[in-house]
């Protein structure tokens, strides 16, 4: 089975290849309830509610699959983005570190990458990031939700806090690896529209 899916991009013009971690379906330990992804865990079988929070499908033998893909001679070299619709760096990434053995196969292979992540442990892997930065082969992008942990802890419970993504962004700045903040969804604009009518 293969680690990499199609997706065209702005006219066809864009291809890029999204690394999938996990098995059939996408799945979260961050428990966000504004998921949209949760439908997909029905594929298998499984409910998107608990079910989805709760079994989690891990591709074993992702950099595996991921460096098969890469020495074929059909390979021709362009961005794979790691996550989109489920997070590369959720909470059993510290122990199975699936996503650090694919940058590793990434880094080997001088291919792009590009990672959506809320989740600072993407810092754990400044290593390998730098690597690929040599070569202006990674970017990263750190999802803010919120910058207000009390409504973070309703959205995704089981995500970073705000202030751990932010000196996320700043410890990759450091290291000279491009990074930014993608906003989405956007209730940072909804805390501040309600701080503001408070006063």
């Amino acid at each position: 089975m293969s680690n990499l899916t199609e997706i065209h991009g702005f006219m066809d013009i864009i291809i890029v290849y999204r690394a999938t971690l996990v098995l059939a379906c996408c799945t979260s330990q961050y428990a966000c309830i504004y998921c949209y992804a949760r439908p997909t865990h029905e594929y298998p079988g499984f409910s998107a509610e608990l079910d989805f929070e709760t079994k989690i499908l891990a591709k074993m033998d992702a950099p595996k699959l991921l460096r098969k893909e890469l020495s074929s001679p059909k390979w021709v070299p362009q961005v794979i983005a790691m996550s989109g619709v489920s997070d590369c760096y959720q909470p059993l990434e510290r122990h199975l570190k699936l996503s650090r053995g694919c940058l590793e196969v990434l880094a080997e292979f001088r291919n792009p990458v590009c990672i959506i992540t809320k989740n600072q442990l993407v810092t754990r892997d400044i290593d390998i990031l730098s690597q690929l930065a040599r070569y202006n082969a990674v970017s990263v992008m750190i999802s803010m939700t919120t910058f207000n942990d009390r409504l973070r802890r309703i959205l995704e419970p089981r995500a970073s806090h705000p202030e751990h993504r932010l000196r996320a962004v700043e410890r990759l700045r450091e290291a000279d690896i491009p990074v930014g903040v993608m906003v989405a969804a956007d209730y940072c604009g909804a805390q501040r529209r309600r701080d503001t009518s408070d006063h």
